[in-house]
């Protein structure tokens, strides 16, 4: 989980996948979404695949671009690394956040962060190079939208250097990249992602060395 065999690579494929999902932000005009559909109307669909992933909008498509880029990199499915899965956790909910919620794929409950100020605002979920990941989104009117992605799985490659701490025996690591703040543990072997890019990194560092996190159920 500490060491990156290949640094440079890895950086370069997260470069992409930021890239990619800031291009694809804003929805398409409606010209350019007609354009789109009267072309792929005549094409197969693995060759309308670019201008498919033009015509798509918002956190949807920022998830398939993700999902492509990791898929045809080096033609293997590979798990994504703590940067590259952060990336979701700076999307959109596509969902109400319930009162309470367990990660896909394991035993993790989402913390109720309301009393602290940041209640939750939505949730999401993807499947990123092989892996599950549940994301719940926390909004404070002063400090924006925190995104808490839990990643079921192996403890992910962090994908960048960062600053470790233990807190409470826990291991902690804050990553700062591509404008964006990460604060990342290990929990019942999955990996916890905090990110945010509006959020100060001291409010990532104390929701996630404080949560209120149930732990493991019953």
């Amino acid at each position: 989980m500490f060491d990156d065999p290949d640094r440079a690579q890895i950086a370069s494929d997260e470069a992409r996948i930021g890239a990619l999902l800031r291009a694809v932000e804003a929805p398409a005009p409606s010209a350019l979404r007609h354009r789109i559909v009267a072309r792929n109307s005549a094409r197969r669909w693995w060759q309308s695949a670019p201008a498919f992933a033009l015509g798509l909008s918002g956190a949807a498509s920022a998830a398939c671009v993700a999902l492509i880029v990791l898929l045809t990199s080096g033609g293997a499915v590979a798990a994504p690394t703590v940067v590259a899965a952060s990336l979701v956790a700076l999307g959109r909910p596509t969902a109400a956040a319930p009162h309470a919620l367990t990660a896909a794929g394991t035993r993790i409950v989402f913390p109720d962060w309301s009393a602290r100020g940041w209640p939750s605002s939505g949730t999401r979920s993807d499947h990123i190079g092989g892996r599950t990941i549940t994301t719940v989104f926390y909004r404070s009117p002063g400090a924006g939208t925190i995104g808490y992605a839990i990643v079921a799985g192996a403890p992910l490659r962090h994908g960048a250097s960062g600053v470790s701490a233990i807190e409470n025996g826990e291991r902690y690591v804050s990553i700062a990249t591509h404008g964006e703040q990460i604060v990342t543990w290990t929990e019942d072997r999955h990996t916890c992602i905090l990110a945010s890019r509006t959020a100060p990194p001291s409010a990532l560092w104390d929701l996630a060395v404080s949560a209120q996190r149930p732990g493991v159920s019953a």
